[in-house]
């Protein structure tokens, strides 16, 4: 069991898999003339990528449907591995998301499912208080 909440909502029940992920930065190296090589390392990135059960209902609303309305929006995050309070043994990780929108339709007869990756904007926190 995951928390899971996205733009303070909790979309716990259509997320299927959820997780942070780095992009290491590009290397950039140039060689001098007296034959030194120089070299600078950029940021990493990181990510929120998630596969969700495509539930495009206008009511509650479904994931699906929240990404698509509000993609563009940068919102909160947070994810936590299960539902026991924060702790230094569970610990919760925050930040913001640009939103992505998630993909529409799929095999019938079946959960759709979906990945959808978002960029991760400013500072990650890992919150360990409880």
């Amino acid at each position: 069991t995951i928390t899971f909440t996205l733009g303070g909502a909790d979309y716990s029940l259509d997320v299927v898999d959820a997780g942070v992920s780095p992009t290491p930065g590009d290397t950039q190296s140039v060689t001098t003339l007296d034959g030194v090589t120089h070299q600078d390392q950029a940021a990493e990135t990181w990510f929120l990528n998630l596969t969700l059960v495509l539930d495009w209902d206008t009511t509650r609303p479904g994931l699906a449907y929240y990404l698509y309305n509000n993609r563009g929006d940068t919102v909160a995050f947070q994810l936590r591995k299960d539902t026991a309070a924060i702790s230094t043994t569970n610990p919760e990780i925050q930040g913001n998301v640009v939103l992505v929108a998630a993909p529409y339709g799929g095999e019938g007869n079946t959960f759709i499912t979906a990945e959808v990756s978002m960029p991760i904007t400013g500072p990650l926190v890992i919150d360990t208080s409880p």
